[in-house]
């Protein structure tokens, strides 16, 4: 007991004295940037190198000394706690039916760094094309050429093999790596070699569709999240210039009379406060805070607002609309050959305190990572671009932990897994899978909303996605998990070696005429009943110059003057990676425009 109440003591100072954060806040900026996560901590400290007065505002806690968020493994761990929304989606008619009343946990960050500090931290651009493709449909200026210099002014890449590539850059501030493959990941590359796809060198060249490992941002082990790469090593050094607040809701966005963003509302520890912006407003505040905003400030659907009885001050129809997302569904696989390279429950007591004194000593080891390891980017019917990704999850999982953590966090009924608990306990000593394949769509065609929730719009808002309302993404989906691929996997050489048997969970769908693992209804019953969210939403402020475009190409809102969005909700649709690295790019890319639009003169 003693020695937790010193270790809680020694840990309160070191959170206080590395705090960069501040309690006053001044009546008047140029800047306000309403959101610290992965794009707004770009825009910010890039503000910050000019001459002028910049406040970042953050919703949730600061990001230090929190080894939830520092510790890749532990990332999971993050759901539901206080550095999480803790969003749940609409009942899903279409999808989700394995879930309580078919709703998902939505986990987005609130803190410093947001969802960048919660996620799995892989780095991936997507392909060229989906950047041509944003241009074409209404966002010039956004093609790949165009955005490409931005990708490489964030990054920092350490790995010797492609630091110095043309593809990489190694001045900025993303530390950004290669994961080190264990021997599940090893075979997936061997067995899409086999089945005659390209083993990629790096996925983040001009090539993006085959087999790869993936990159990640962390340095010697830890998580490189916004907030540590763009602040943090500069924030004391900027203090007169650069105020960081924490635990504070911004209320909404407050305009005179000629329509110009004029300050922000904010709550802080139960009290509202007005803080003035001279220059500009941006809201960094994600996929569904922005919009919420956004309606909350008088801007969306006329519909929506009026029904929330909130005073309209442009008529936007595209606010909140356009919602896409990556969606899945996992097959899962035992094998009695996994690797000592990677902790399971089966790991004895030295192989674990191994692998603690090396991932606390060298940053080496397989604490230093996420349970993601190697991915397939996969084109169907001769497309331009990859539809399917499937990705590797090779985190061997026991009964104890599936119950826990996996299905707690999916919102899984409990009588869902009944039987499979069961068998694991019977048949693979209570080991409930070894690694998972994941199948999730890249370019859907369902396409959700987030709405205010009428009752408290201040609250959680309406989040549908509506998975699977479109039959095509289901398609994919069935592709991936079925004969077309999956199964192949298996049957290769390759994963021969490792003695894998696939597991079984769906038993709810076994009523199927033709008892059959490979039967399309079958498997359509799978996808449906199992629907997982990859946490990549987007697009629900999307960039354009059509009726349901929000912002134009440089990210200003229509119909009002002085505020902007950046962050993901202005991609048009969808790109064929997790959308991390192009929110970074983003912030790099919309901090450039208003530096040279305010003629700001650099001071660092």
């Amino acid at each position: 007991v003693y020695i937790a109440l010193v270790a809680f003591f020694i840990y309160g100072i070191l959170k206080k004295h590395t705090s960069i954060a501040r309690d006053h806040i001044d009546a008047t900026y140029d800047f306000i940037i309403v959101g610290g996560g992965t794009t707004g901590a770009v825009v910010a400290s890039r503000l910050s190198e000019s001459n002028v007065k910049v406040l970042l505002i953050e919703a949730g806690d600061e990001d230090n000394f929190e080894p939830l968020v520092s510790v890749p493994l532990l990332s999971a761990l993050n759901q539901f706690t206080n550095r999480d929304w803790s969003y749940m989606t609409e009942p899903q008619s279409n999808a989700c039916h394995h879930m309580e009343n078919n709703v998902l946990p939505w986990p987005r960050g609130k803190i410093l760094g947001g969802t960048s500090s919660i996620n799995t931290l892989l780095y991936a651009r997507g392909c060229p094309e989906d950047f041509d493709s944003w241009k074409e449909s209404g966002a010039d200026g956004w093609a790949y050429d165009d955005v490409f210099p931005y990708f490489i002014k964030s990054e920092h890449m350490i790995s010797p093999r492609l630091a110095e590539s043309p593809y990489h850059g190694n001045k900025g501030k993303l530390f950004i790596n290669e994961k080190k493959l264990n021997p599940v990941g090893k075979s997936f590359l061997k067995a899409g070699e086999e089945l005659g796809f390209e083993v990629l060198d790096d996925y983040n060249s001009d090539k993006c569709s085959g087999f790869s490992t993936f990159q990640e941002t962390t340095n010697k082990g830890y998580r490189q999240n916004s907030a540590t790469a763009y602040l943090r090593q500069h924030a004391w050094e900027r203090q007169e210039n650069l105020h960081i607040i924490v635990r504070s809701h911004v209320q909404k966005v407050l305009f005179n009379q000629k329509k110009i963003a004029t300050a922000v509302e904010l709550l802080k520890n139960g009290q509202k406060i007005i803080v003035n912006a001279t220059k500009e407003i941006i809201l960094s505040a994600g996929v569904i805070g922005t919009p919420q905003l956004l309606m909350l400030s008088g801007v969306g659907p006329l519909t929506e607002l009026k029904r929330n009885k909130i005073n309209v001050v442009s008529h936007l129809p595209g606010v909140g609309q356009n919602l896409q997302d990556h969606v899945m569904t996992g097959t899962f696989f035992y094998g009695k050959n996994i690797s000592d390279w990677v902790l399971t429950p089966k790991s004895h007591n030295l192989q674990i305190l191994l692998s603690a004194y090396n991932y606390l000593v060298h940053g080496t080891g397989p604490i230093g990572h996420t349970m993601m390891d190697a991915f397939a980017s996969v084109k169907w019917n001769d497309s331009s671009l990859p539809q399917s990704q499937l990705m590797l999850l090779a985190m061997e999982t026991d009964t104890f932990a599936f119950k826990n953590f996996f299905a707690k966090g999916a919102n899984y009924k409990t009588k869902v897994f009944e039987e499979a608990y069961a068998e694991a306990e019977k048949e693979r000593n209570k080991i409930m899978f070894s690694f998972a394949i994941i199948n999730n769509v890249l370019h859907p065609k369902s396409v959700g909303s987030i709405r205010l929730n009428p009752f408290d719009p201040n609250g959680h808002p309406l989040i549908d996605p509506k998975y699977l309302t479109d039959q095509r993404d289901a398609d994919i989906l069935i592709k991936g998990i079925g004969l077309e691929l999956v199964d192949k996997i298996m049957k290769t050489e390759a994963f021969k070696e490792l003695q894998v048997n696939q597991v079984y969970f769906h038993h709810s769908c076994d009523n199927i005429k033709g008892y059959d693992w490979f039967n399309k209804k079958r498997l359509e019953c799978m996808v449906r009943s199992d629907t997982f969210t990859t946490y990549h939403p987007c697009c629900t402020a999307k960039i354009g110059h059509d009726k349901m475009a929000v912002v134009d190409a440089n990210l200003k809102v229509y119909g009002v003057k002085h505020l902007r969005v950046a962050d993901a909700s202005v991609f048009p649709h969808h790109i064929s990676s997790p959308p991390q690295a192009t929110c970074y790019m983003i912030g790099e890319k919309v901090s450039d425009h208003i530096q040279k639009e305010w003629h700001l003169i650099f001071i660092i």
